[in-house]
């Protein structure tokens, strides 16, 4: 994987450098192996990636919250990177979802997974500890996000210890602070805009896939 994310990496570069006032490439990071994804890290800036993608969910056996993770994070921060999580691009199989639920379920639900890799950056205090991080949740539509912030912030305030203690803030807070989400094509994310931040909301076309909205 950190070979492939190499290569591509490089392609992307090049690609890229044709308009570089009009492209902006992400560079892919292998997080999945904290050493690896650092030195990769550490190449892109270097070349002058301005953003990175990251899995979307992270290895089972060791959840966003890990202090591992802490210098990378901080890396990012300083760097001045935002950190992106498409969705699908997990490092857990099924992005961690029940293989139960099948190819319907699994999709309609998918937001499931980012909402939980956000909330992990949140109350695990990943936010609280690197105010300054932005991290984008890619391509998981918005329709969602006003009602599980709600309900983040009450599930918060019931089970307070389970939260890190220096969280200072409603987790609602710590998402308008530092966090956005893309849509395509979501009437009901844009109902909801005001609840979810209005700047933190972020249009994409998806083109060419075949979720995008192109040519309307």
């Amino acid at each position: 994987v950190a070979a492939v994310f190499e290569r591509y990496n490089d392609w992307l570069w090049d690609y890229c450098s044709y308009a570089p006032d009009r492209l902006m490439g992400l560079a892919l990071i292998p997080l999945h192996d904290v050493e690896l994804g650092m030195k990769e890290f550490e190449r892109a800036v270097k070349k002058g990636y301005r953003g990175v993608c990251i899995p979307c969910t992270a290895p089972e056996e060791r959840p966003y919250s890990d202090p591992a993770y802490d210098r990378f994070w901080a890396a990012a921060q300083e760097a001045g990177t935002p950190v992106t999580m498409h969705i699908f691009t997990s490092a857990a199989p099924g992005m961690g979802l029940p293989p139960s639920w099948g190819p319907i379920h699994s999709y309609a639900l998918a937001l499931a997974a980012g909402a939980l890799t956000v909330g992990t950056l949140i109350c695990s205090g990943v936010a609280h500890r690197y105010p300054e991080l932005k991290f984008v949740a890619t391509e998981w539509e918005t329709g969602w996000v006003a009602h599980w912030l709600d309900r983040l912030d009450h599930a918060t305030y019931r089970s307070r210890s389970a939260a890190a203690p220096e969280l200072d803030m409603a987790p609602s807070d710590y998402f308008r602070r530092q966090f956005y989400v893309t849509f395509e094509d979501d009437e009901i994310g844009i109902m909801t805009a005001e609840q979810i931040g209005v700047d933190n909301m972020l249009w994409g076309s998806d083109f060419p896939h075949h979720d995008s909205i192109w040519p309307n």
